[in-house]
């Protein structure tokens, strides 16, 4: 597959490479290298795109549904406080950061299946057991049926 990252300046910000792990680590981390060398030195920016979101919730649910992400990741302190019992209420305020400097994006294959490896097959990733219910809800879901 062909990726692209979006770093202005940048001579060559494609490549055609089998998409695995470490090959497309390979590429962005040789693109960035590529750009800190070159395009950078020569006054090209990278303006990045900044998020901001602020949330006061009373429970992890509520601040999934705020900050758009499941908030079990919480641990310590924001964890604890969001817990309520019944004779106190509490919440807390989140805010939540994002800040993208570069996306890397893959041109669409022709066929879907051109995604996965060769090996990839339905009864390599899901159990016996799991692919018997699998079916039958999918079967019901496609007639109608409950």
């Amino acid at each position: 597959c062909t990726l692209s990252i979006d770093l202005p300046g940048l001579r060559e910000p494609s490549a055609r490479l089998v998409p695995t792990e470490s090959s497309v680590r390979a590429f962005v981390n040789g693109k960035l290298e590529a750009w800190s060398a070159g395009a950078a030195h020569e006054g090209y920016v990278n303006a990045a795109r900044s998020v901001l979101n602020i949330a006061q919730a009373y429970s992890s649910q509520q601040l999934s549904l705020e900050l758009g992400f499941n908030a079990k990741w919480a641990s310590g302190n924001a964890s604890a406080q969001l817990s309520t019992t019944s004779n106190t209420e509490r919440s807390v305020v989140v805010a939540y950061y994002k800040q993208v400097f570069y996306t890397v994006s893959m041109n669409t294959p022709e066929n879907a299946a051109d995604v996965f490896g060769a090996g990839a097959t339905a009864e390599a990733r899901w159990p016996p057991s799991t692919r018997t219910t699998r079916r039958a809800t999918s079967a019901a879901s496609t007639t109608g049926d409950p």
